[in-house]
């Protein structure tokens, strides 16, 4: 603090004062030495030490956010196997490539664990359905539509609508949500889809001088068209046995002949949803067809009981030269095959389209998978979101354009673009859908895998004579009623 203090000069008094006055009158007019007494203002500056009290903000790490354990089911289908899949050569099994997916979201959210079951194809429409029956069904699945859809109308799937955030649902192509939505809701969240073809071993034709009898050029033919291919190929002695390889011993196989009743002319479900539509003239004509190549030795003999892979192994041998399959066949399949030794006839594979009795070919078949997500008694609103972000990431840009590379898929999101644009099978095929459309499997109808799983046993009677084709139609078409009316 700073403050003004006045000192007074000191006086000698009145007595000198006087003394002096009177000299000075009485003196000569000389210089004198006159005392004068002056007030002076002098400054000085005092320190004082005062305490003032002064609000100063302090930065303070917050304690993280502890986020309650959440633990996550997740059931799959097999098909990310290394051994038939391609992109991840340091990964050994199915489980390895699922456990990389949810290991790329455990590691920004620790809180959560994820408990993997990888089912084979043949355990996933067993197990699921007595797990639901037992109350006990996995959080999350991966499967087919085909399957799904099921689950769907028995209201044991979460409406996804309701949790999934708008923008998200914005990114998926609205055709594919539509098929999802039964009932008014969204069951499951489509990450990718597939489109059945005819494969074709170009390399026996070329070979036996034949390839000319191929429609490699605009993939258009008709029934007589492919008649003639088979029976020219077979009488050609290159090894050929039975050219067009296919099965009928379940339904994983069914595909391959829906292809011809749907090349016909004929659906295969009503538009309705409301059954099979196969009794039609065109249905018949189709699995009349069907019925000739088998009698004349044009379809291998083992229809009724053989496996997909005993199908393959006809075709990787050269017995075969006609399957039905699509990008993942020709892409990584058969090259996988070639790589583990397993194809031993000269191979050349190329897509094709199925032959058709009208003037132009039909639409293509497309099948979604995607992820479904079970209601469970006691979950509490925490962990249904968690589950729900965890849902959302199997389903991300990332990880769908790793799907379609790995396996020959096509997306369903927008933001994914075209994994593989520039493969020419890739390309081709997005032409066809553009240029034919695509025809309804019946896989979001009620009671599709039932009915699904009814058909093969008519198939199967009519290639061993116990039915006619119409008698095996109306044996379908009754099985399908008879679903329904339960």
């Amino acid at each position: 603090m700073r403050g003004k203090w006045l000192w007074i000069i000191p006086v000698v008094g009145v007595a000198l004062l006087a003394l002096s006055l009177f000299i000075a009158a009485c003196a000569p007019a000389t210089p004198q030495i006159v005392e004068v007494t002056k007030e002076v203002v002098v400054e000085k500056e005092v320190v004082k030490t005062v305490v003032v009290e002064k609000e100063v903000p302090v930065l303070v790490t917050p304690t993280p956010e502890v986020k309650k354990p959440v633990k996550i089911e997740l059931w799959v289908d097999p098909r990310f196997d290394p051994q038939t899949a391609k992109g991840h050569p340091e990964l050994k099994t199915a489980l390895d490539y699922e456990k990389m997916v949810a290991n790329d979201y455990i590691k920004n959210n620790p809180h959560v664990s994820v408990e993997i079951q990888v089912l084979d194809w043949a355990d996933l429409p067993k197990k699921v359905p007595v797990a639901i029956a037992g109350g006990v069904p996995p959080d999350i699945l991966r499967d087919y539509l085909g399957r799904t859809s099921a689950y769907a109308y028995e209201g044991v799937t979460v409406n996804l609508e309701e949790v999934v955030p708008k923008e998200e649902l914005a990114d998926f192509l609205p055709g594919l949500l539509e098929l999802y939505t039964i009932n008014g809701h969204l069951h499951g969240l489509p990450i990718f889809y597939w489109v059945q073809n005819m494969v074709v071993n170009a390399a026996p034709f070329e070979k036996a001088g034949l390839l000319d009898m191929l429609p490699l050029d605009d993939h258009d033919w008709t029934f007589d068209e492919f008649y003639a291919a088979a029976k020219a190929i077979k009488e050609a002695n290159v090894g050929v046995e039975y050219p067009l390889v296919m099965q009928v011993a379940s339904e994983q196989g069914d595909y391959a002949v829906h292809a011809f009743i749907w090349g016909a002319g004929s659906n295969t479900w009503r538009d309705d949803c409301q059954g099979l539509d196969l009794d039609n003239p065109q249905a018949l004509a189709a699995m009349e067809f069907l019925n000739k190549l088998y009698k004349e030795g044009l379809i291998n003999p083992d229809v009724t009981t053989a496996g997909w892979q005993d199908v393959n192994n006809l075709f990787y041998a050269g017995k075969g030269v006609f399957m039905g399959g699509g990008i993942s066949t020709v892409n990584v399949s058969i090259p996988q095959a070639q790589k583990e030794g397993k194809v031993t006839a000269p191979m050349d594979a190329r897509l094709t389209l199925y032959p058709h009795l009208g003037d132009k070919p039909s639409g293509l078949p497309v099948g979604p998978t995607g992820l479904v997500m079970f209601q469970k008694q006691g979950r509490s609103d925490y962990e249904l979101q968690e589950i729900t972000k965890f849902l959302i990431h199997l389903s991300s840009e990332k990880w769908q354009r790793d799907y379609c590379i790995s396996s020959g898929q096509f997306p369903t999101r927008y933001s994914v673009g075209a994994p593989l644009a520039g493969d020419p099978n890739y390309e081709l095929t997005l032409e066809w859908i553009k240029k034919y459309g695509v025809v309804s499997m019946g896989l979001n109808c009620p009671h599709y895998y039932e009915v699904r799983t009814a058909m093969p046993a008519f198939f199967q009677a009519m290639f061993l004579g116990k039915m006619t084709p119409q008698e095996a139609i109306n044996g379908m078409m009754k099985a399908s009623k008879d679903i329904f009316g339960k």
